[in-house]
């Protein structure tokens, strides 16, 4: 068979750039909320002896031109979906060290679910979880679960071999990442360093022999500001296609709110914010005590010089339900005090009143897990008396934080202190805590 001249090459992906053209045009038309983030993204077509089909780097989406012209337009919509949501989900930079082969098996569980919800026509033996809505799976887990969810999944039960059902996660599904992809797998998703010292092998197909392409160039991301930035892109171009789709056909699909609600209101983990609060109540210059309340009505609070110590107030819950996860709770926060130069922590219990209080800090450390602390108090709930002892003591701290499960009593917005306050909660995570008005709050959860 006679090999491609660079002229007919470049005929063959000027052509194939116009199919996916007017497919990323019928996903705009038809499924607008991914076709909205689809525009944001580079559409390069190839031929290349290393991808046989389609494959992301998270940014860019490349199409093998014969891969491309066998495929129906409808089934072309979904590949193109498929690739969209992949680099809309920062699939490529959550997947960080885990196995590359069960990783792009869970994401693509998560992707193709989506794109059925949105209405889009699967082809034969791609991926579900399941064999709902008449799907051929060789799974057997719940829908609606994230990639994290799938991967953790796969790794408990093995990775399918062949589409028997069976696999070892930790051996067998190592060698399918080479050679034997999971049934229904048709594209790539390629992370830094793919091709590093890969063997080239000698491929060919309708058109010829394939070689190297030199427009398959997937970007490394290796920085980690390259990889925020990416982020950012992706997190952009999902909002701007929320805000899209409001304007043109009112509410979001539904399969998308908690995405999208999940990007304007991010979950941080919650010892990722504490030492974020943490930080920012010492990064203030300012050391507060807490106003007397007799002279609040003059609305001026003086701050004395910081020093280079971190002050933190620690109010504890003692009322009975907090227990199980004070330890973990005052452990972490120790652990974030002492990665400033020095640090001073006054530790308040209380339930319906003060039960006791202790200082401490380099001389008199803090360590619950060699020495745990002796709670006392496990009466009814009453938190208003931590605030009042640290201002009868005149105590003067960077921030305060309450651990405690919220069942206690309210806490108005016009009695916001001057301190910086967060709120530190066991329990149930759904639970908003309306009863209080003011501070930051964070969930403790594993």
């Amino acid at each position: 068979m006679k090999n491609l001249t660079d002229t007919e090459l470049q005929e063959l992906k000027s052509k194939a750039m116009d199919v996916l053209t007017y497919t990323r045009q019928q996903l705009l038309n038809r499924h607008p909320f991914v076709g909205h983030i689809a525009l944001m993204l580079d559409l390069v077509p190839i031929r290349d002896n290393r991808c046989d089909t389609a494959a992301t780097d998270g940014d860019k989406l490349y199409f093998d031109i014969d891969f491309l012209s066998r495929l129906s337009q409808e089934e072309r919509v979904f590949v193109f979906g498929h690739e969209v949501w992949h680099c809309a989900l920062t699939h490529l930079l959550r997947g960080e060290s885990r196995d590359k082969m069960l990783w792009n098996v869970a994401a693509d569980l998560e992707v193709n679910q989506l794109l059925e919800s949105d209405g889009m026509v699967a082809p034969q033996m791609v991926l579900f979880p399941n064999l709902q809505n008449g799907h051929k799976s060789q799974f057997n887990f719940d829908s609606g679960l994230s990639a994290e969810e799938y991967y953790g999944l796969l790794c408990q039960n093995g990775a399918p071999s062949d589409g028997d059902g069976s696999g070892d996660a930790q051996g067998k599904s190592k060698r399918q990442s080479k050679s034997n992809p999971v049934q229904g797998q048709f594209d790539s998703h390629l992370s830094s360093g793919d091709f590093e010292n890969a063997p080239v092998k000698a491929k060919s197909d309708k058109y010829g022999a394939k070689g190297q392409d030199a427009d398959f160039a997937p970007s490394t991301f290796k920085s980690d500001k390259e990889k925020r930035d990416l982020a950012e892109k992706m997190r952009s171009a999902i909002v701007g296609a929320a805000q899209n789709y409001e304007r043109m056909r009112g509410d979001v699909p539904g399969a998308f709110k908690k995405l999208v609600q999940s990007l304007l209101e991010p979950k941080m983990p919650w010892r990722e914010l504490l030492a974020s609060f943490m930080s920012s109540a010492f990064s203030d210059k300012c050391t507060w005590s807490v106003p007397n309340r007799r002279f609040a009505y003059s609305g001026t609070y003086l701050p004395s010089h910081a020093n280079d110590a971190l002050r933190i107030a620690v109010g504890i819950d003692t009322s009975g339900s907090c227990a199980q996860d004070c330890e973990k709770f005052l452990t972490e926060l120790v652990g974030i005090a002492k990665s400033f130069c020095t640090y001073e922590l006054h530790l308040v219990q209380c339930d319906t009143e003060v039960k006791s209080y202790e200082l401490y800090n380099e001389e008199n450390p803090l360590d619950p897990t060699s020495k745990a602390v002796e709670f006392q108090g496990f009466g009814g709930t009453r938190l208003h008396p931590i605030f009042e002892y640290l201002d009868a003591q005149e105590i003067e701290v960077d921030a305060l934080v309450i651990f405690t499960d919220g069942e206690c009593e309210r806490f108005t917005a016009d009695e916001k202190y001057s301190i910086p306050t967060l709120w530190a909660f066991t329990g149930n995570p759904k639970d908003d805590h309306d009863n209080i008005e003011f501070g930051t709050k964070l969930h403790i959860e594993d």
